[in-house]
């Protein structure tokens, strides 16, 4: 992801990771962080890694608007920002209006397509940079149209607050409902060194009858006991 309008050549030469007028892949390191098609005890559900020209709308979708959901967000949500790059799916925030919206970006689901129980979910991922970023990669009870939230449940896979040097910490969480209010459980990792914007990771959960755990590169960092 990128935020921003190009105005010279030269900006490209200095960019580091993704913080650049324009989203350069080979800028990226991580390349060997890939996510395994196989581990042991698992089979192979779904999977998609974007070979394609265009994104597959059979089997994702998009939330269109500008309303925030709830988080006060000042993008208006379209189709228009994503793009297949190079075996990438690729979302650009942009500064430009739309909706009564100074920005835009795009939500992507498989609401619909793809549904999931106890199992492991893999995301590689390069991260953006920037104040009022708030990348995530999260998923919502398939109940969620029915019961609302939170009483759906939330697991988030993945979330970064961008701005501040904040771009070095991920988040896995959990939200549900307690008495009829939002109750969450939540843990972090923090690089050594560097950002998650400067790289590709890979953000996993594996989820059975009494956890869900979180890795960041197949390394776990935040577990909970949902019995």
């Amino acid at each position: 992801d990128s935020v921003g309008t190009p105005t010279d050549s030269n900006d490209q030469t200095q960019q580091s990771g993704t913080g650049g007028p324009v989203l350069l892949l080979n800028n990226l390191t991580g390349q060997a962080n890939v996510s395994p098609t196989s581990y042991s005890g698992y089979q192979l559900t779904w999977s998609d890694e974007f070979n394609q020209s265009a994104l597959d709308t059979t089997q994702w979708n998009f939330d269109i608007g500008g309303g925030g959901w709830g988080n006060n967000e000042l993008q208006y949500y379209q189709q228009d920002n994503v793009a297949i790059d190079q075996g990438h799916l690729v979302i650009t925030a942009r500064r430009e209006s739309k909706g009564g919206r100074s920005y835009t970006s795009s939500r992507v689901k498989t609401e619909g397509a793809m549904e999931f129980g106890f199992g492991r979910v893999d995301i590689r991922a390069a991260l953006p940079r920037g104040q009022g970023i708030w990348p995530a990669l999260w998923a919502l009870g398939a109940d969620f149209r029915q019961v609302g939230w939170p009483y759906c449940g939330e697991l988030d896979i993945m979330e970064m607050i961008g701005g501040g040097g904040r771009e070095n910490t991920v988040y896995g969480t959990v939200h549900w409902q307690n008495e009829g209010k939002n109750a969450k459980y939540e843990g972090k990792t923090t690089l050594s060194s560097g950002t998650f914007s400067d790289q590709f990771a890979v953000y996993s959960i594996t989820w059975d009858a009494t956890s869900i755990r979180w890795f960041v590169d197949n390394k776990q960092y935040h577990v909970i006991d949902t019995t």
